[in-house]
């Protein structure tokens, strides 16, 4: 009986956390670039990414060339030299993206890019984790073994 209602419990698990949406956070990174440069930056939710560490790079050179912070709704604003090629970072608390920008305007939908969202291998590693979990936390207390019981 023990074993039988064991597997229905574990494939219960299995088969509800496989099929779970995983939560994150996203980020929205928007450029405009009349006259100087303004980086718009804010999580899916909609809220300002205030704080968030903006790195400016040439493109293709390594060392960036600017650094700063955005301002409480998101902002950051620079200028740059027309035609240049930039490759732009923001990221705050492990959430950010990237932004380029071509010597011939913004690349990508008007400059508008979202990143930070789990892609499938993430979504397989936090299931497989999930699942190591239950299956481990499962397997205590079919032992039957106590706190109590070890220490006698």
């Amino acid at each position: 009986m023990k074993d039988s209602s064991f597997r229905g419990i574990m494939f219960l698990s299995i088969l509800f956390s496989a099929s779970l949406p995983v939560m994150g956070h996203g980020v929205e990174l928007m450029c405009v670039s009349e006259p100087s440069i303004t980086v718009y930056a804010a999580y899916d939710s909609g809220e300002p990414l205030s704080g968030a560490v903006v790195t400016v790079f040439h493109k293709g050179v390594d060392e960036p060339f600017m650094t700063g912070i955005c301002d409480e709704m998101g902002r950051y604003i620079f200028s740059s030299l027309p035609g240049t090629a930039l490759d732009i970072q923001v990221m705050k608390d492990g959430h950010g993206g990237w932004l380029h920008i071509s010597a011939d305007g913004i690349e990508g939908d008007n400059g508008s890019i979202t990143s930070g969202s789990p892609g499938t291998p993430e979504k397989i590693i936090m299931t497989v984790c999930v699942v190591w979990g239950l299956i481990g936390t499962a397997l205590y207390f079919r032992s039957g073994t106590r706190a109590s019981d070890a220490s006698a």
